[in-house]
């Protein structure tokens, strides 16, 4: 077997084998850094034809992303909220209820936002005129509790209508709303009187009918 080129006599094998080493690297090296050795190229067109179909394609995701419909948010300070009277004369509890609270979130409205605060403001008058379908009357009862021990309280909706009609209705819509600040802030737009009588002239609200 013919000695490698650049192999010098060693004294020790280590030394041979560590000569040898050097010289086949050095061969290698010189045939990787041809300009004619065909792997070469073949990876730099592969190269070059990756870097075109990225560019490409990022170019076709950023058109996209402006050509794509985004989804819209109301801003709750650029909602314009209207004001609205409603009359409960002969209205069934829970029929007018719904009604309403669909007006306080703003689900009637295109940009309704799940978040935000975008419905109206709701004047009922005439709450003492609400009516109750079967044997509500008596049958229906709301309870509360003082935090004691012993202190559950109820009474019949009869009853309430007789002390405080205004929270027959009231109790009602805030069943539908939601159960957070959110739905605190939107029953707070909710102003019932029990007579036909209201302090919300100067809002000149539209008279809604249900």
């Amino acid at each position: 077997m013919a000695r490698p080129a650049g192999l010098e006599p060693a004294a020790y094998g280590f030394e041979a084998r560590r000569s040898i080493q050097l010289s086949y690297g050095r061969e290698v090296g010189i045939i990787l850094s041809r300009d004619d050795f065909p792997c070469q190229q073949y990876f730099a067109r592969k190269k070059l034809t990756f870097m075109i179909f990225f560019f490409i394609l990022k170019i076709y995701v950023s058109v996209r992303q402006y050509s794509i419909m985004r989804t819209f948010v109301a801003k709750e300070k650029e909602v314009i909220k209207n004001w609205y009277v409603v009359d409960a004369r002969d209205k069934v509890l829970g029929r007018l209820a719904t009604q309403i609270a669909v007006r306080l979130r703003g689900k009637h409205k295109s940009i309704f936002t799940l978040h935000a605060d975008t419905g109206d403001f709701v004047v009922v008058v005439n709450a003492d005129k609400i009516a109750l379908t079967g044997k509500k009357w008596e049958n229906k009862v709301y309870y509360r509790h003082s935090g004691y021990t012993g202190g559950l309280k109820q009474i019949s909706a009869k009853g309430l209508l007789e002390k405080k009609p205004e929270d027959i209705l009231r109790l009602a819509v805030k069943g539908m709303l939601p159960k957070n600040s959110l739905g605190r802030r939107q029953l707070k737009k909710l102003k019932i009187y029990a007579g036909s009588d209201h302090p919300h002239q100067a809002q000149q609200p539209e008279i809604l009918e249900i």
